[in-house]
């Protein structure tokens, strides 16, 4: 099993939550079998993610693809993200 935790801030932690929500099937296409969403009780805009693939090939496949990258650029992240995999 292949885990990624994705950290970043949005500008509205509401509005990108939508806008997450609205590609699940996405997500489901590129093999991802668990996600779970965090956000700071105090700075609701910092988000994590941790998400789940059976191998690490599966989560590469969607990082890359064109799809992953359209998707970010619609969305409402501030900044860059950070992406750590525990293989």
């Amino acid at each position: 099993m292949a885990l990624a935790y994705i950290s970043f801030h949005v500008k509205d932690f509401d509005e990108w939550k939508s806008e997450f929500d609205k590609v699940v099937d996405l997500r489901v296409a590129f093999g991802i079998h668990t996600e779970i969403v965090y956000c700071h009780y105090k700075y609701r805009n910092h988000v994590l993610l941790e998400m789940s693939w059976n191998d690490s090939s599966e989560a590469m496949n969607f990082y890359q693809s064109s799809e992953f990258n359209e998707s970010m650029a619609q969305s409402k992240m501030a900044g860059r993200m950070l992406i750590n995999f525990n293989k």
